[in-house]
């Protein structure tokens, strides 16, 4: 059996190993099972796939919520009975939140596959062999084999934005109708903005922390 040796362009913290053999390559994984480069395209399309999937998902939420939230939010704004009013923002409200968390969802999993189709990306050295990518309309710009793989954030954090300003203004309805009948306290309205961001800075919060840990 020849050396062992790292595969080009492989990330310094991959464990798996490129194994030479006469006229032809393996893939040596972490548990030293082999896989051609024929295996390893399979593996890519596989994951292609799901990305694809996910991401698929990760913009129906939106798309989907929006619906309801156009006509929840006639009913809000409207100038109906307090009833009808405080309803739809209660539901309007947990959809907001609803949406947040299932687009978080959603796109945690297309990132799962992300990272393993870059992987194999790696393994099967596309960086080297498919060089950069130069359009003026490409997003990432100079993408090669690997980059392309990136998530856009700006986007997904827009979203949550416009979410989360669903929410405050659903609170802040609800607040208005209820002191038409009870008294509330001064303080409700910084509530009820400070609520309608939560979710946000918790997912904020999260991913913050997971960087720093690493």
């Amino acid at each position: 059996m020849d050396e062992v040796q790292e595969p080009p362009d492989s990330d310094p913290g991959e464990e798996a190993r490129l194994e030479n053999a006469p006229g032809s390559w393996q893939w040596q994984t972490r548990t030293g099972e082999m896989i051609t480069p024929d295996g390893l395209a399979t593996l890519l399309s596989v994951y292609a796939g799901q990305v694809s999937t996910y991401a698929t998902l990760v913009w129906q939420a939106p798309a989907l919520s929006l619906t309801g939230q156009s006509f929840l939010m006639t009913i809000v704004l409207g100038d109906g009975h307090r009833g009808p009013r405080f309803a739809a923002a209660a539901l309007s409200l947990l959809i907001a939140y609803a949406s947040i968390f299932l687009m978080h969802h959603h796109r945690g999993q297309q990132i799962n596959h992300v990272q393993m189709a870059r992987r194999v990306t790696i393994a099967l050295n596309l960086r080297g062999k498919l060089g950069v990518v130069h359009d003026h309309d490409a997003a990432p710009q100079g993408a090669d084999a690997l980059t392309a793989w990136e998530v856009d954030h700006r986007i997904y954090q827009l979203w949550k934005a416009i979410f989360a300003a669903f929410a405050i203004t659903d609170l802040v309805i609800i607040y208005q109708v209820l002191s038409t009948t009870w008294h509330v306290p001064a303080f409700a309205p910084a509530l009820a903005v400070a609520v309608g961001i939560s979710p946000m800075l918790w997912l904020l919060g999260r991913e913050l922390i997971e960087w720093i840990t690493g």
